[in-house]
């Protein structure tokens, strides 16, 4: 395509690519970004709730297994047979004494061994100082885990988890809390037989009570006290920095709550008064979340690749017709009138090669009708000048014979010449597109209508009905002469008898109406066809006569296609010529 010829180069392409491109990614980056922000909220949410979730299940654990030491621990001491080994105690000396120690000793021997995965050892403590039990030999009263709990003064609880010392004899080599219960005499509730001390390893309670706490949170339990019974890797020092907040949380019955970047969870241990906290990092979730985001951007940025793979050929194949219209123009511009652009997409630019070939084929027509009415314009002057004579040698031959018909007083001579000179003078006029009043007209044709009736007998009589104001309206010379004329040739001289012209000028708005109308013999159908088909005709025919054809060719020529001439006619009733001129101040 030449482009080159006006300095243009075929970015047209570049530019709607440029603009789809970027309309495609600015929605896949915004839609990206919403999406992203959108996921990785709902993820963050869901990562919520499954630890909160975790949380309240790994509450249900702590309990269930609180209340099965409790129970154990109830069974056991309300057992016949431990509580008839301790009542002896009391009572026994000597042999009696040891062997009922022995027999209690293995009784919580094969208790231990009931739960050897939970428990790691028991003992009793008797009135405060003896120690029933295989533990070694340190005063377990003595420490201070068992002084806190005696402070608090209840009947039954757990103390706070005990570092194991480095393998000292008779110790635990594995981190323990303990839970002490009153032994009640079953017999009598206000007798107090001892404390019995379940010694439980901490690491099996962990491992059965908070393994679904979730990797980002941070965990921590703390006692009816709250003192803390165990954390997660720094839940010391959040329970210390935000314990404002967690008791706050407590007093308000809330089980979680936000602050800042972190999320706040708490569940009471029922009927211990334990507490189970959870603390979740929001920007901990956010960075686990990355390979997400890394997904989410690779699938988007896959999605706009094949966005483009796909616009980029239909952009071209859009734009394709669009090309052939450009190039159809620039032939046309060239003056190729014949060119036609065949589009067949079923769209708007179908419809802009139909108007474009629509458009090229006006343009040729009207070309072709500027021709054709230029060839009109040099037949009209070559005709009339083939009508015209040397006017000169005319008009003095016509004064020799006035001159003659005055020596021998033939006036009627003498008024016949007159008036074919003054014929000769408005036709020697060689201009088609020369003017003349209504008035001089008029005057044309009175001197034709004089000859006339010389030559026939007075046989026609003209009639002229014509408004006052056009007399001195200029309309093209010699437009109604033909007319005249043709009705006395053709209508009335052919009957033989005395016919009557009406000439009828008026004006109606912006419009002046000017019928011709005769008494003569008229047109038969097919006649009337063939003169109307004649005076249409673009074509003159003929070389010797102004006739109507002249006429109307002239009156479309000069005024417009709808001022041309329309003849109405029935045989035996004479015949109408009507046309109209356009009423133009500038022309009086």
């Amino acid at each position: 395509m030449n482009y080159e010829r006006k300095g243009m180069i075929p970015i047209f392409n570049l530019k709607l690519l440029v603009i789809v491109w970027f309309a495609v990614i600015v929605t896949a980056v915004v839609s990206g970004m919403c999406l992203s922000a959108y996921t990785v909220d709902k993820l963050e949410e869901q990562e919520f709730e499954k630890v909160f979730s975790d949380i309240q299940v790994t509450a249900e654990n702590i309990h269930s297994y609180v209340r099965d030491i409790e129970n154990f621990s109830i069974h056991m001491i309300t057992s016949e047979s431990l509580q008839k080994m301790l009542k002896d105690l009391d009572e026994a000396e000597g042999v009696k004494y040891f062997k009922t120690l022995r027999e209690l000793r293995k009784q919580l021997k094969y208790y231990v061994a009931l739960r050897s995965s939970a428990i790691v050892d028991m003992y009793i403590v008797k009135d405060e100082q003896e120690i029933i039990g295989d533990i070694g030999k340190k005063n377990k009263t003595e420490e201070e885990w068992y002084q806190a709990y005696l402070k608090r003064n209840l009947r039954r609880g757990f103390s706070t988890v005990i570092e194991p010392e480095s393998n000292l004899r008779g110790e635990y080599p594995v981190r323990n809390f303990h839970y002490i219960i009153d032994i009640m005499d079953i017999n009598n509730s206000k007798n107090i037989l001892g404390k019995l001390v379940l010694v439980l390893d901490y690491d099996f309670f962990i491992s059965t009570t908070m393994f679904k706490t979730g990797r980002y949170a941070t965990v921590l339990l703390t006692n009816q006290d709250n003192q803390l019974m165990t954390f997660t890797e720094g839940g010391k020092e959040e329970a210390e920095k935000e314990a404002e907040l967690c008791q706050k949380m407590i007093e308000e019955g809330r089980s979680w709550v936000k602050s800042g970047q972190r999320y706040f969870m708490v569940q009471p241990i029922r009927e211990q008064g334990w507490k189970l906290y959870g603390i979740l990092n929001k920007e901990e979730i956010s960075h686990n979340l990355n390979p997400v985001r890394k997904v989410l951007g690779i699938l988007i940025t896959g999605c706009l690749l094949i966005s483009i793979l796909i616009f980029t050929p239909v952009i071209y194949k859009t734009t394709k017709p669009m090309k052939a219209i450009i190039q159809g123009m620039q032939e046309v511009s060239n003056g190729k009138l014949e060119t036609r652009i065949e589009i067949r997409t079923k769209d708007e630019l179908t419809v802009m090669a139909d108007t474009f070939n629509l458009m090229v084929s006006d343009i040729r027509k009207l070309l072709q009708d500027s021709v054709e009415s230029e060839k009109q314009e040099n037949e009209l002057r070559m005709k009339l000048f083939m009508a015209q004579i040397n006017p000169h040698f005319i008009c003095n031959t016509l004064n020799v014979i006035i001159y003659q018909a005055q020596k021998v007083k033939a006036q009627s001579i003498i008024d016949v010449t007159r008036a074919f000179i003054n014929i000769i003078q408005v036709t020697i006029n060689l201009d088609h597109m020369a003017e003349a009043t209504i008035l001089e007209e008029m005057k044309y044709i009175e001197s034709y209508m004089l000859i006339s009736r010389y030559r026939y007998d007075n046989i026609v009589e003209v009639n002229w009905e014509v408004d006052e104001e056009l007399m001195d309206f200029k309309i093209n010379r010699m437009l109604l002469y033909p007319i005249v004329e043709n009705s006395m040739l053709h209508g009335i001289f052919p009957t033989g008898r005395k016919g009557k012209i009406g000439i009828t000028i008026k004006r109606k708005e912006s419009w002046i109406y000017v019928c011709v109308k005769d008494n003569g013999q008229g047109f038969k159908a097919e006649r009337l066809q063939e003169i109307r088909k004649k005076i249409e005709s673009k074509k003159l025919e003929g070389r010797n006569s102004i006739g109507l054809q002249n006429v109307n060719l002239r009156l479309m020529l000069i005024y417009g296609n709808e001022c041309g001439m329309k003849i109405n006619s029935d045989e035996g009733k004479g015949c109408r010529t009507l046309f109209k001129i356009p009423y133009d101040k500038e022309k009086l």
